[in-house]
């Protein structure tokens, strides 16, 4: 406004000049920054971790590898553009991690690779991601923020067990057998009772008594173990 007033009070020519070319500055920081940034798609993903990948997510205390992308699906490319996005982690500055895209044209791709601890297992949501340029003289700025959230789920940590070695497990499991009709294992005999199937029959047991003897088998359903953890020893 100043140069516009002296431009018109001492009509110099360098003046006007300077007038035209600031405001020309203006209405450029003004509009580019919308125009830069059109419609984009954003995409966040676990792509591995050095533990059992077996597993449905991250042992505690891992590192963790991501996949970060951005797709520019606007018919402009996208200029000069800071992205910030949260992994999470175990330290707030390594959660917070930010990608320059100096240039991506339309429908092209900008992806990040970065990777983060979780020290604590349970379900950590990431959020927070913003796009924003101040392209071409940073002036005005444009800001897009995705409220669109993921979830990482960390699993507790998998220690190694030695083999429990039991003792008089065999000695109390044979005090404790229920004997039955059917089963895996022989145990014993009886006598033949109206009913009972012939195919069963302990014929060595039978020519030894003179009388039919039925097999008795052990019942696989009744035995049964219970074994205690001390966790704190």
């Amino acid at each position: 406004m100043v140069v516009f007033i002296l431009v018109n009070v001492t009509r110099v020519g360098w003046l006007l000049l300077f007038d035209s070319v600031l405001w020309g500055v203006i209405v450029v920081s003004a509009v580019m920054p919308w125009l830069a940034m059109g419609r984009l798609n954003i995409r966040r993903r676990v792509i591995g971790w050095n533990g059992d990948e077996s597993l449905p997510g991250p042992e505690e205390g891992e590192p963790v590898k991501f996949g970060f992308d951005l797709r520019n699906e606007s018919w402009l490319p996208l200029v000069f553009a800071n992205v910030d996005y949260m992994i999470g982690g175990d330290l707030p500055a390594e959660a917070h991690r930010r990608m320059f895209v100096a240039w991506l044209g339309s429908g092209g791709t900008a992806a990040s690779t970065p990777s983060a601890i979780y020290p604590t297992r349970g379900l950590h949501e990431l959020d927070r991601v913003e796009v924003q340029t101040s392209v071409p003289f940073g002036l005005f700025r444009r800001k897009k923020r995705f409220e669109d959230s993921d979830e990482v789920l960390v699993m507790p940590k998998l220690y190694p067990v030695e083999p429990i070695q039991v003792s008089g497990l065999q000695a109390q499991s044979e005090s404790i057998v229920q004997k039955t009709r059917s089963g895996g294992q022989v145990v014993g005999s009886r006598m033949y009772l109206p009913g009972d199937p012939w195919r069963q029959i302990h014929w060595r047991n039978t020519a030894r008594v003179g009388q039919p003897q039925l097999k008795e088998f052990e019942s696989d359903s009744q035995r049964t173990f219970t074994i205690c953890f001390d966790a704190g020893a």
